[in-house]
């Protein structure tokens, strides 16, 4: 179900294309010796301001979700709004963080039988809770779920601190590794600095 909006957009007439890393200026693992041997390939998502499909890979845009599951409540007795009166037990509705299909993050284990990862989160504070915004993880079939896929606009929450609604971002995810004096694009021919890739 891909999106009709392009993953690369202009914003003021600047292109929102990954900008390129600056070089390390050190050898890390000479200033830092205990962390020889610990680098390692990470994903960086890239988010740029922009209009994001349920068919694309998103911070805080549109999930493709099934039309027959309910969209998660958030009904903890202790969550609130900073400087609000309490909320209570009363359900909030939960909001799109991430959405992250498996073509665009090959780096990320996807457990058998799902290629798409979502996850929501309860806009308010948790006291009780490890994570003040008490996220919620879904692992996914594309397939499966684009098949019986809901058209309509979720839930908004009636009440929401604004610093856990997440503005939409396109994504554009890279995969980058650190060498002895650089950082590497994985589809990049050359590396930054004098770093060889590996």
């Amino acid at each position: 179900m891909p999106s009709r909006h392009p993953q690369h957009r202009t914003v003021q007439g600047r292109p929102t294309r990954p900008r390129p890393l600056a070089p390390i200026p050190f050898e890390v693992e000479a200033v830092f010796p205990e962390l020889t041997g610990t680098a390692r390939e990470v994903t960086l998502l890239y988010p740029r301001a922009g209009q994001p499909g349920p068919g694309d890979s998103s911070l805080g845009g549109p999930l493709l979700w099934p039309a027959d599951e309910p969209w998660p409540m958030c009904a903890a007795p202790d969550h609130y709004k900073p400087l609000s009166a309490p909320v209570g037990p009363e359900p909030v509705a939960m909001v799109p963080v991430v959405q992250l299909y498996a073509r665009d993050v090959p780096g990320l284990v996807f457990p058998a039988g799902t290629d798409l990862l979502q996850i929501l989160w309860c806009p308010l504070i948790h006291e009780d809770d490890a994570s003040a915004a008490n996220p919620r993880l879904t692992w996914r079939s594309t397939a499966l779920t684009a098949a019986r896929a809901a058209v309509r606009e979720p839930p908004r929450p009636h009440t929401a601190d604004e610093e856990f609604l997440p503005r939409p971002c396109t994504l554009s995810p890279h995969r980058q590794w650190n060498t002895r004096t650089g950082t590497c694009r994985r589809d990049s021919a050359s590396c930054s600095a004098s770093g060889s890739r590996t």
